[in-house]
Protein backbone atom coordinates (compact mmCIF):
# COMPACT_ATOMS: atom_id res chain seq x y z
CA UNK A 1 0.00 0.00 0.00
CA UNK A 2 1.20 3.74 -1.10
CA UNK A 3 0.55 6.51 1.16
CA UNK A 4 -0.78 6.31 4.83
CA UNK A 5 -4.75 5.86 4.80
CA UNK A 6 -7.12 8.04 6.04
CA UNK A 7 -9.22 5.97 7.22
CA UNK A 8 -8.02 2.23 8.19
CA UNK A 9 -10.72 -0.49 8.56
CA UNK A 10 -10.15 -2.57 11.38
CA UNK A 11 -11.75 -6.03 11.41
CA UNK A 12 -10.56 -8.81 14.12
CA UNK A 13 -12.36 -12.32 13.06
CA UNK A 14 -12.22 -15.83 13.68
CA UNK A 15 -13.86 -19.54 12.49
CA UNK A 16 -16.12 -17.13 10.13
CA UNK A 17 -13.91 -16.57 6.84
CA UNK A 18 -17.04 -16.34 4.74
CA UNK A 19 -18.69 -13.54 6.65
CA UNK A 20 -15.03 -11.66 6.69
CA UNK A 21 -14.69 -11.52 3.43
CA UNK A 22 -18.22 -10.02 2.81
CA UNK A 23 -17.33 -7.35 5.74
CA UNK A 24 -13.93 -6.57 3.89
CA UNK A 25 -15.75 -6.47 0.57
CA UNK A 26 -17.85 -3.79 2.09
CA UNK A 27 -15.49 -1.31 2.64
CA UNK A 28 -13.92 -2.24 -0.87
CA UNK A 29 -16.83 -1.26 -2.53
CA UNK A 30 -15.74 2.37 -1.75
CA UNK A 31 -13.18 2.95 -4.37
CA UNK A 32 -11.79 5.68 -1.89
CA UNK A 33 -7.68 5.23 -2.01
CA UNK A 34 -7.90 6.99 0.95
CA UNK A 35 -9.27 4.22 3.05
CA UNK A 36 -7.95 0.57 3.69
CA UNK A 37 -8.63 -2.50 5.65
CA UNK A 38 -6.80 -4.76 8.26
CA UNK A 39 -7.98 -7.65 9.02
CA UNK A 40 -6.46 -10.05 11.53
CA UNK A 41 -7.63 -13.75 12.53
CA UNK A 42 -7.25 -15.90 15.48
CA UNK A 43 -6.95 -19.00 13.76
CA UNK A 44 -4.95 -20.07 10.45
CA UNK A 45 -8.06 -19.33 7.46
CA UNK A 46 -6.33 -19.82 4.14
CA UNK A 47 -9.44 -19.30 2.09
CA UNK A 48 -9.17 -15.80 4.38
CA UNK A 49 -5.73 -15.26 3.90
CA UNK A 50 -5.92 -15.83 -0.02
CA UNK A 51 -8.83 -13.48 -0.48
CA UNK A 52 -6.82 -10.58 1.18
CA UNK A 53 -3.41 -11.31 -0.27
CA UNK A 54 -5.29 -10.45 -3.42
CA UNK A 55 -6.32 -6.75 -2.22
CA UNK A 56 -4.10 -3.97 -2.55
CA UNK A 57 -6.15 -2.30 0.03
CA UNK A 58 -6.15 -4.93 2.59
CA UNK A 59 -3.57 -6.24 4.61
CA UNK A 60 -4.16 -9.77 6.46
CA UNK A 61 -2.63 -11.55 10.03
CA UNK A 62 -3.40 -14.10 12.05
CA UNK A 63 -2.04 -16.30 15.05
CA UNK A 64 -0.80 -19.84 14.91
CA UNK A 65 -3.58 -21.04 17.41
CA UNK A 66 -6.27 -19.09 19.33
CA UNK A 67 -5.05 -16.31 21.23
CA UNK A 68 -8.72 -14.92 22.79
CA UNK A 69 -10.29 -11.91 21.25
CA UNK A 70 -8.52 -9.68 23.25
CA UNK A 71 -5.28 -10.42 21.95
CA UNK A 72 -6.59 -9.88 18.50
CA UNK A 73 -8.14 -6.35 19.74
CA UNK A 74 -4.68 -5.51 20.43
CA UNK A 75 -3.00 -6.69 17.17
CA UNK A 76 -5.39 -4.76 14.91
CA UNK A 77 -5.36 -1.54 17.37
CA UNK A 78 -1.89 -1.52 17.99
CA UNK A 79 -0.88 -2.14 14.49
CA UNK A 80 -2.89 0.40 12.42
CA UNK A 81 -1.48 2.45 10.02
CA UNK A 82 -4.36 4.57 9.21
CA UNK A 83 -4.77 8.31 10.44
CA UNK A 84 -7.69 7.32 11.80
CA UNK A 85 -9.26 3.68 12.23
CA UNK A 86 -12.42 1.96 12.94
CA UNK A 87 -13.51 -1.03 14.59
CA UNK A 88 -15.82 -3.28 12.59
CA UNK A 89 -17.03 -6.86 13.67
CA UNK A 90 -16.93 -9.05 11.04
CA UNK A 91 -20.55 -9.80 11.08
CA UNK A 92 -21.42 -6.43 10.12
CA UNK A 93 -21.35 -4.33 6.83
CA UNK A 94 -19.83 -0.80 5.56
CA UNK A 95 -22.43 0.95 3.00
CA UNK A 96 -19.96 1.64 0.69
CA UNK A 97 -21.99 4.81 -0.51
CA UNK A 98 -22.63 6.75 2.81
CA UNK A 99 -18.63 6.52 3.44
CA UNK A 100 -17.54 9.50 1.15
CA UNK A 101 -19.48 12.03 3.92
CA UNK A 102 -17.40 10.14 7.23
CA UNK A 103 -14.18 10.92 5.03
CA UNK A 104 -15.05 14.73 4.85
CA UNK A 105 -15.75 14.82 8.69
CA UNK A 106 -12.54 13.10 9.63
CA UNK A 107 -10.85 15.66 7.36
CA UNK A 108 -12.32 18.35 9.35
CA UNK A 109 -12.88 17.23 12.50
CA UNK A 110 -11.75 19.78 15.71
CA UNK A 111 -8.01 18.82 16.73
CA UNK A 112 -9.07 17.94 19.37
CA UNK A 113 -11.28 15.47 18.69
CA UNK A 114 -9.97 11.95 19.19
CA UNK A 115 -13.45 9.77 18.79
CA UNK A 116 -15.89 9.81 16.50
CA UNK A 117 -19.06 7.61 17.19
CA UNK A 118 -20.88 6.59 14.16
CA UNK A 119 -24.49 4.85 14.83
CA UNK A 120 -25.48 1.69 13.89
CA UNK A 121 -28.18 0.61 11.78
CA UNK A 122 -30.29 -2.06 12.11
CA UNK A 123 -31.53 -3.36 8.58
CA UNK A 124 -33.70 -6.23 10.26
CA UNK A 125 -34.84 -3.47 12.37
CA UNK A 126 -35.37 -0.89 10.35
CA UNK A 127 -33.96 1.65 12.80
CA UNK A 128 -30.95 2.62 14.21
CA UNK A 129 -29.65 0.28 17.12
CA UNK A 130 -27.28 2.29 18.08
CA UNK A 131 -27.02 6.61 18.02
CA UNK A 132 -28.85 9.63 18.33
CA UNK A 133 -29.79 11.06 15.86
CA UNK A 134 -30.50 14.88 17.46
CA UNK A 135 -26.58 14.86 18.12
CA UNK A 136 -25.38 14.30 14.13
CA UNK A 137 -21.92 15.82 14.33
CA UNK A 138 -21.84 17.27 17.37
CA UNK A 139 -19.06 17.52 19.79
CA UNK A 140 -19.26 15.85 23.76
CA UNK A 141 -17.04 15.71 26.29
CA UNK A 142 -16.01 12.69 28.34
CA UNK A 143 -19.18 13.26 30.29
CA UNK A 144 -21.39 13.52 27.58
CA UNK A 145 -19.80 10.58 25.28
CA UNK A 146 -20.14 8.20 28.80
CA UNK A 147 -23.99 9.45 29.28
CA UNK A 148 -25.05 9.97 25.63
CA UNK A 149 -24.00 7.26 23.58
CA UNK A 150 -21.23 4.46 25.29
CA UNK A 151 -22.48 1.87 23.06
CA UNK A 152 -21.96 -1.83 24.13
CA UNK A 153 -21.71 -2.41 20.28
CA UNK A 154 -17.61 -2.37 19.13
CA UNK A 155 -18.64 -1.73 15.53
CA UNK A 156 -18.64 1.79 14.34
CA UNK A 157 -15.59 3.54 16.66
CA UNK A 158 -13.11 5.57 15.04
CA UNK A 159 -10.29 6.61 16.97
CA UNK A 160 -7.36 9.15 16.43
CA UNK A 161 -4.36 6.40 15.70
CA UNK A 162 -1.70 8.94 17.33
CA UNK A 163 -3.22 9.49 20.61
CA UNK A 164 -4.66 6.04 20.72
CA UNK A 165 -1.02 4.94 20.11
CA UNK A 166 -0.05 6.52 23.42
CA UNK A 167 -2.52 4.56 25.63
CA UNK A 168 -1.31 1.30 27.60
CA UNK A 169 -3.42 -0.67 24.88
CA UNK A 170 -2.54 -4.02 26.82
CA UNK A 171 -3.68 -2.89 30.51
CA UNK A 172 -7.01 -1.55 28.72
CA UNK A 173 -6.96 -5.06 26.92
CA UNK A 174 -6.62 -6.99 29.46
CA UNK A 175 -3.69 -8.84 28.81
CA UNK A 176 -1.64 -7.45 32.07
CA UNK A 177 -3.75 -9.38 33.91
CA UNK A 178 -2.81 -13.22 34.99
CA UNK A 179 -5.31 -14.73 32.46
CA UNK A 180 -3.59 -15.66 29.40
CA UNK A 181 -5.77 -15.55 26.71
CA UNK A 182 -7.25 -11.98 28.63
CA UNK A 183 -9.11 -10.83 31.48
CA UNK A 184 -13.33 -12.10 31.15
CA UNK A 185 -14.26 -9.35 32.98
CA UNK A 186 -12.97 -6.98 30.56
CA UNK A 187 -15.51 -7.34 27.90
CA UNK A 188 -15.78 -3.60 26.76
CA UNK A 189 -12.36 -2.52 26.09
CA UNK A 190 -13.65 -0.30 22.92
CA UNK A 191 -15.43 1.42 25.46
CA UNK A 192 -12.17 2.14 28.27
CA UNK A 193 -10.37 2.84 25.03
CA UNK A 194 -12.58 5.62 24.00
CA UNK A 195 -13.24 7.52 27.78
CA UNK A 196 -9.10 7.61 28.01
CA UNK A 197 -9.00 9.53 24.51
CA UNK A 198 -11.80 11.33 25.69
CA UNK A 199 -9.51 12.47 29.22
CA UNK A 200 -7.93 15.25 26.62
CA UNK A 201 -10.19 15.16 23.93
CA UNK A 202 -13.42 15.37 22.65
CA UNK A 203 -15.69 12.55 20.89
CA UNK A 204 -18.16 13.44 18.07
CA UNK A 205 -21.09 11.62 16.66
CA UNK A 206 -21.83 10.55 13.38
CA UNK A 207 -25.23 9.78 12.94
CA UNK A 208 -26.03 8.10 9.60
CA UNK A 209 -26.42 4.67 8.19
CA UNK A 210 -23.39 3.75 7.14
CA UNK A 211 -22.33 1.16 9.89
CA UNK A 212 -24.62 -1.92 8.81
CA UNK A 213 -25.54 -4.37 11.64
CA UNK A 214 -25.31 -8.18 9.84
CA UNK A 215 -27.08 -11.03 10.96
CA UNK A 216 -26.02 -12.89 13.68
CA UNK A 217 -23.89 -15.33 13.44
CA UNK A 218 -24.28 -18.78 16.19
CA UNK A 219 -20.49 -20.15 15.91
CA UNK A 220 -17.27 -18.18 16.58
CA UNK A 221 -16.84 -14.96 17.64
CA UNK A 222 -16.74 -13.98 21.36
CA UNK A 223 -20.51 -14.33 21.99
CA UNK A 224 -20.58 -17.93 20.38
CA UNK A 225 -16.89 -18.97 21.17
CA UNK A 226 -18.44 -21.86 23.17
CA UNK A 227 -20.04 -23.62 20.20
CA UNK A 228 -18.42 -25.31 17.27
CA UNK A 229 -21.06 -25.02 14.98
CA UNK A 230 -24.43 -23.33 14.43
CA UNK A 231 -27.14 -24.17 15.49
CA UNK A 232 -31.28 -22.59 15.06
CA UNK A 233 -32.56 -20.91 18.27
CA UNK A 234 -34.84 -23.26 19.82
CA UNK A 235 -38.57 -22.48 20.47
CA UNK A 236 -38.05 -21.16 23.87
CA UNK A 237 -35.85 -18.23 22.24
CA UNK A 238 -32.87 -18.84 24.33
CA UNK A 239 -30.00 -17.20 22.49
CA UNK A 240 -27.74 -19.49 23.39
CA UNK A 241 -24.99 -17.21 24.67
CA UNK A 242 -21.50 -18.02 25.82
CA UNK A 243 -21.98 -18.00 29.61
CA UNK A 244 -18.58 -16.99 30.54
CA UNK A 245 -19.48 -13.56 29.09
CA UNK A 246 -22.79 -13.27 29.88
CA UNK A 247 -23.61 -15.71 32.66
CA UNK A 248 -24.51 -13.84 36.33
CA UNK A 249 -20.71 -14.54 37.24
CA UNK A 250 -19.51 -12.75 34.63
CA UNK A 251 -22.10 -9.91 34.51
CA UNK A 252 -21.47 -9.36 38.34
CA UNK A 253 -17.18 -9.29 37.46
CA UNK A 254 -18.09 -6.82 34.43
CA UNK A 255 -19.84 -4.13 36.71
CA UNK A 256 -17.45 -4.24 39.54
CA UNK A 257 -14.51 -3.79 36.84
CA UNK A 258 -16.51 -0.90 35.10
CA UNK A 259 -17.33 0.75 38.06
CA UNK A 260 -13.78 0.92 39.03
CA UNK A 261 -12.59 2.29 35.97
CA UNK A 262 -15.39 4.50 36.28
CA UNK A 263 -14.41 6.00 39.56
CA UNK A 264 -10.85 6.36 38.61
CA UNK A 265 -12.17 8.57 35.55
CA UNK A 266 -14.23 10.67 38.41
CA UNK A 267 -11.67 13.62 38.93
CA UNK A 268 -12.47 14.23 35.06
CA UNK A 269 -16.38 14.29 35.40
CA UNK A 270 -18.32 17.13 36.64
CA UNK A 271 -20.13 16.09 40.25
CA UNK A 272 -23.66 15.82 38.39
CA UNK A 273 -22.70 14.14 35.49
CA UNK A 274 -20.78 11.87 37.35
CA UNK A 275 -23.51 10.27 39.42
CA UNK A 276 -25.97 10.26 36.34
CA UNK A 277 -22.92 8.41 34.49
CA UNK A 278 -22.39 5.92 37.68
CA UNK A 279 -26.39 5.34 37.85
CA UNK A 280 -26.37 4.83 33.88
CA UNK A 281 -23.83 1.98 34.36
CA UNK A 282 -25.71 0.26 37.13
CA UNK A 283 -28.56 0.22 35.54
CA UNK A 284 -27.33 -1.41 32.20
CA UNK A 285 -25.74 -4.19 34.36
CA UNK A 286 -29.09 -4.99 36.30
CA UNK A 287 -30.69 -5.49 33.57
CA UNK A 288 -28.15 -7.63 31.89
CA UNK A 289 -28.55 -10.02 35.14
CA UNK A 290 -32.27 -9.81 34.78
CA UNK A 291 -31.76 -10.92 30.95
CA UNK A 292 -29.16 -14.02 31.91
CA UNK A 293 -32.09 -16.75 32.09
CA UNK A 294 -33.01 -15.50 28.49
CA UNK A 295 -29.96 -15.37 26.76
CA UNK A 296 -27.58 -18.11 28.40
CA UNK A 297 -29.00 -22.35 28.61
CA UNK A 298 -28.88 -22.75 32.84
CA UNK A 299 -28.27 -26.30 34.06
CA UNK A 300 -31.24 -27.31 36.01
CA UNK A 301 -28.90 -27.08 39.42
CA UNK A 302 -28.14 -23.41 38.73
CA UNK A 303 -27.62 -21.79 41.43
CA UNK A 304 -27.83 -17.42 41.27
CA UNK A 305 -26.23 -16.71 44.30
CA UNK A 306 -23.66 -19.24 44.29
CA UNK A 307 -22.70 -17.37 41.10
CA UNK A 308 -23.21 -14.12 43.06
CA UNK A 309 -21.16 -15.21 45.66
CA UNK A 310 -18.15 -16.55 43.60
CA UNK A 311 -18.05 -13.41 41.83
CA UNK A 312 -17.83 -10.85 44.66
CA UNK A 313 -15.07 -13.26 46.28
CA UNK A 314 -13.16 -13.16 43.16
CA UNK A 315 -13.46 -9.50 42.70
CA UNK A 316 -12.88 -8.88 46.61
CA UNK A 317 -9.09 -10.73 45.49
CA UNK A 318 -8.81 -9.01 42.22
CA UNK A 319 -9.34 -5.57 43.99
CA UNK A 320 -11.91 -4.91 41.51
CA UNK A 321 -14.39 -3.61 44.52
CA UNK A 322 -14.63 0.17 44.05
CA UNK A 323 -16.46 0.86 47.43
CA UNK A 324 -18.81 3.50 45.61
CA UNK A 325 -22.20 3.94 47.00
CA UNK A 326 -23.38 2.28 43.69
CA UNK A 327 -21.36 -0.69 43.71
CA UNK A 328 -22.17 -1.34 47.27
CA UNK A 329 -26.12 -1.28 46.35
CA UNK A 330 -25.53 -3.50 43.82
CA UNK A 331 -23.41 -6.28 46.30
CA UNK A 332 -25.89 -6.06 48.93
CA UNK A 333 -29.01 -6.49 46.44
CA UNK A 334 -27.49 -9.55 45.06
CA UNK A 335 -27.36 -11.55 48.27
CA UNK A 336 -31.17 -10.02 49.09
CA UNK A 337 -34.46 -11.07 47.25
CA UNK A 338 -35.46 -10.51 44.04
CA UNK A 339 -37.82 -7.78 44.59
CA UNK A 340 -34.64 -6.08 46.49
CA UNK A 341 -32.57 -6.17 43.39
CA UNK A 342 -36.23 -4.62 41.94
CA UNK A 343 -36.01 -1.67 43.98
CA UNK A 344 -32.55 -0.98 43.78
CA UNK A 345 -33.15 -1.02 39.76
CA UNK A 346 -36.23 1.17 40.18
CA UNK A 347 -33.87 3.72 42.25
CA UNK A 348 -31.04 3.87 39.40
CA UNK A 349 -33.39 3.76 36.89
CA UNK A 350 -35.26 6.85 38.12
CA UNK A 351 -31.96 8.79 38.05
CA UNK A 352 -30.92 8.07 34.47
CA UNK A 353 -34.52 9.06 33.45
CA UNK A 354 -34.10 12.31 34.85
CA UNK A 355 -34.43 14.91 31.99
CA UNK A 356 -30.33 15.99 30.71
CA UNK A 357 -31.35 19.75 29.68
CA UNK A 358 -30.05 21.20 32.69
CA UNK A 359 -26.29 19.42 31.65
CA UNK A 360 -25.82 21.18 28.57
CA UNK A 361 -22.81 22.51 29.61
CA UNK A 362 -21.02 19.50 30.97
CA UNK A 363 -21.94 17.48 28.27
CA UNK A 364 -21.57 19.13 25.04
CA UNK A 365 -18.32 21.15 23.62
CA UNK A 366 -19.03 23.90 21.62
Amino acid sequence: MGDTPLLEVLIPTYGRPESAVSAIRSVLEGSDEKVSVFCHSNGHEPELEEYCLSQSRVRYGSFVENRGPHHNGYTILSGTVGKFCMILSDEDRLDASQLTGLLELLETLRSDCNLVSCAVYSDEESRYSYGVESIHKRYVSLAGFTIISASPYMSGFVYRSQPLSQLDLRDLLGLTARYPDGAPYNQYSHLDISQRLLINGSCCFYHSPLVRMGRTIRTGGNAYSHKSHELEVEGDGNLDLNPDVYGAYARVRQYLYRDLLLSSLQPYFPATSYVIASAKLCKFFYERLFAVSAVVRLHEKYDFRSEFLKALGDAQLEGHISGSPFSRMFSDSLLQSQDERATAYALVKSITDQPLRGLTKQLYIG
